[in-house]
């Protein structure tokens, strides 16, 4: 295969192709007895199994897979006492819940909103919960091209509305982390936290200070999820007044041309506009890289970011992130290199697989069900059962690869990292404080010393 890089939809950077689902004629996994699944050893039978099933039933499985997996566990299980692990796995487990239900919940809502703002009777809140191909071949027959262009405005204000809710909300967990931990231990800083402090528990005035740290999280988190939910209505707001009055904005001698202005929405439309029906919200966020990007990980950091206690968060985030990133763009490539480490092994033969996957350089397999296509199509066939099996290991393998990859260099790395570089720091820190003698006795035959007759002592 060379420097060609199959990149399945199983991909931590969230390559996932436009969903297609399973329609009711579409053979399962494993539903041909004769098929190559009973060729498989258990190992990659089981796995082609679990992302067969991702394919046909559960596409973002992909991505939650890999947070679970590759953030959730190693974060969790790799802390420094039990109230950073409780800290982490509240974090994790709201971080991801949040937009795993925001979007979903969020979505009938904002149809409601979207066409109550719209206010004429050709687009509804039905409409907007239609398909995007579906609903715009209808525009186009009933109104013509001003009508498609209203309805791909509403679409997008609908998107971008409920994707600014979902990012406050996401920002929001990390102050409602903050206000849990502050109420749990009586601390306000990350250091006492995670404990590169002194074992102790709070003096009056830092339980005080703890107190007013914790309401002032709390007003965050009502705050932004109060602003999220007004941004993402103004935004809508927006979309239905140029979506009412597109006829002023798509004409001759506007400040733009009517080419560009088509082009510009097309491609909008094309990329960021949600599928549509409720529960499939979550399917368009992982379409594409710079959506999963956008919608979740930006996001995401940037409430880490902003509800950092102390400095020794902040650095322990900033290393989060690098990995986080450095993971986005190697991972894959590392996964790459791995499967040529399998061409030396002569576990998989690429070569011989190869014009199996690509046909006129295009891929030959719908990519968002492709494990269902070899285990189906190519399986029922006896001469091509056998390069259906070294597909179905090759993905496999690269699947496995970069969930491996995934868990060590976005999960676990930076944690291992953290523990030590902070307690480090920590350590060079109190090496580097002034002693104070004020506190300390000193025994001596005239008495007790403290440091003024200390100084005193020392000049006899």
């Amino acid at each position: 295969m060379g420097t060609t890089q199959v990149q399945p939809v199983g991909s931590y950077r969230g390559g996932t192709p436009p969903v297609t689902r399973r329609t009711a004629s579409e053979p399962r996994f494993g539903s041909n007895p004769a098929g190559v699944m009973a060729t498989l050893g258990p190992v990659n039978r089981g796995i082609a199994r679990m992302y067969s099933w991702f394919e046909t039933s559960y596409e973002p499985g992909f991505i939650l897979l890999s947070k679970i997996f590759g953030n959730t566990v190693p974060r969790t299980a790799i802390t420094r006492n039990a109230e950073e692990r409780k800290e982490v796995l509240f974090n994790e487990l709201t971080q991801g819940a949040t937009l795993f239900l925001t979007l979903p919940l969020v979505s009938p809502i904002a149809n409601k909103i979207q066409s109550l703002f719209y206010g004429r009777s050709d687009v509804t809140a039905a409409t907007l919960k239609q398909a995007n191909a579906t609903v715009v071949r209808a525009a186009g027959r009933e109104g013509g091209i001003q009508a498609v262009r209203r309805l791909k405005i509403l679409k997008l204000g609908k998107s971008f509305g409920v994707s600014a809710f979902a990012a406050a909300a996401l920002i929001a967990t990390t102050y409602l982390r903050n206000y849990r931990t502050i109420k749990r231990t009586g601390f306000s800083d990350y250091k006492q936290v995670v404990g590169l402090g002194e074992k102790r528990d709070p003096t009056p005035e830092e339980r005080a200070q703890a107190e007013r740290a914790a309401q002032r999280n709390l007003n965050i988190v009502f705050g932004l999820l109060a602003g999220g939910a007004l941004a993402g209505a103004g935004i809508m707001g927006g979309a239905a007044y140029l979506a009412k009055n597109v006829d002023k904005f798509f004409r001759k001698g506007g400040l733009f041309t009517i080419k560009s202005m088509e082009r510009g929405l097309n491609h909008l439309f094309k990329h960021w506009a949600l599928v549509g029906k409720n529960s499939n919200q979550i399917n368009s966020v992982f379409k594409s890289t710079k959506q999963t990007l956008w919608v979740w990980g930006i996001p995401s950091y940037l409430g880490w970011f902003l509800g950092c206690r102390d400095k020794y968060e902040v650095a322990e985030q900033a290393s989060k992130f690098a990995t986080f990133v450095a993971g986005y763009i190697w991972v894959p490539k590392l996964a790459g290199w791995l499967r040529g480490k399998l061409d030396k092994l002569k576990l998989v033969n690429r070569e011989s697989v190869l014009p199996h996957l690509f046909e006129n350089g295009k891929p030959r397999f719908d990519m968002t069900k492709l494990y269902s296509e070899i285990i189906n199509k190519m399986g029922k066939k006896a001469e091509t059962r056998g390069t259906a099996r070294q597909l179905i290991k090759l993905y496999n393998a690269n699947n496995m690869a970069i969930l491996g990859l995934n868990l060590f260099v976005i999960g676990a790395l930076p944690i291992i990292f953290n523990i030590f570089f902070s307690a480090w720091r920590h350590k060079r820190e109190e090496a580097a404080r002034p002693v104070s003698f004020g506190a300390v006795p000193f025994n001596h035959p005239g008495g007790t010393l403290r440091r003024k007759s200390f100084q005193a002592w020392g000049q006899q």
